[in-house]
């Protein structure tokens, strides 16, 4: 056999072994899984009306005036940043974008409709399997978002939802 000959039985090779391990069972298209982890589209990344890039205005309009602001300075972007508080919610900002934002109010639902208080078993039905970190008093619970070096995380504590967290890692 020659070389071309090689590399091509080696592809067929590849392709047969990769047709093998695919799932038959169709995931849906805005959640898909990338090396066991499972993705989730941005626009699905959605909490309170909120979304990673949403501007001051947006949230604003979503969430009402704030109880609070507390402006900083993001030393990673070198941009002026704040902080708007609300009653269990807390959306920090870098220039004018939302990069984490936080929710322990009930009234706080996901774009797919889970929100605190509801249990594990529905935000697996909901995001699939999502890599999950014990601590002390609760469980963390981190779907990435497609595209983006960021997440869509749910703090779980005795199989209920108490947290809801949107971030971008950007550090």
């Amino acid at each position: 056999m020659n070389t071309r000959q090689l590399a091509a039985l080696a592809l067929v090779a590849c392709l047969c072994m990769s047709c093998e391990s695919a799932s038959i069972v169709p995931e849906p298209e805005d959640v898909r899984s990338e090396q066991g982890v499972n993705l989730i589209d941005s626009h699905r990344a959605t909490v309170g009306g909120v979304s990673l890039g949403s501007s001051e205005s947006d949230v604003i309009a979503a969430l009402g005036e704030p109880l609070s602001v507390e402006e900083s300075f993001d030393e990673p972007t070198a941009k002026p940043a704040k902080d708007l508080f609300y009653e269990q919610v807390k959306v920090y900002l870098v220039g004018n974008e939302v990069y984490d934002l936080s929710c322990r109010d009930r009234s706080c639902e996901t774009y797919d409709g889970v929100r605190i208080g509801d249990s594990w078993d529905k935000v697996t039905a909901v995001y699939g399997e999502g890599s999950v970190y014990p601590e002390d008093q609760e469980t963390v619970v981190i779907y990435d978002i497609r595209g983006m070096d960021a997440g869509l995380i749910f703090h779980i504590a005795k199989d209920r939802v108490v947290m809801i967290r949107l971030f971008i890692d950007y550090v």
